[in-house]
């Protein structure tokens, strides 16, 4: 079976519609694997939110509560400085994101073989990160 037949049975190209004026594609046969790119983004918000509601209530306006929020969820969550917390969590989770694209993007081109176009799944999820 020749590369171009194998790469076939396993990716498919889908196109938007054609109104949008652009040559826009994306290269995946399962489109619910962009789940998996939402679910980091997901991750993040909820982690935020989480921070925000374990935090002391600012008796700032606007974005300045929500920042202070935020550092004194994760100063009383993680019993570092804000400033030292926040910097460890955002990393893991960068780091850990990078890793599972990463792995996924190896096995996609152990799969397929070189991407016809750029815009994956993995890739996505590795440039998320």
């Amino acid at each position: 079976m020749s590369d171009e037949m194998l790469y076939e049975r396993h990716f498919e190209r889908m196109e938007p519609n054609r109104g949008t004026g652009g040559s826009f594609t994306v290269q995946t046969a399962r489109p619910l694997e962009w789940l998996f790119l939402v679910g980091a983004f997901v991750l993040v918000g909820a982690g935020i939110l989480f921070l925000r509601s374990q935090g002391k209530r600012s008796h700032a306006r606007g974005i300045e509560a929500v920042a202070q929020e935020i550092d004194s969820g994760a100063e009383r969550t993680t019993e570092v400085a804000a400033w030292a917390s926040t910097a460890v969590l955002t990393g893991i989770r960068a780091l850990l994101v990078a890793f599972i694209g990463c792995v996924w993007d190896v096995g996609w081109h152990a799969d397929a073989g070189r991407d016809r176009e750029l815009f994956t799944v993995p890739h996505g999820v590795h440039s998320s990160s």
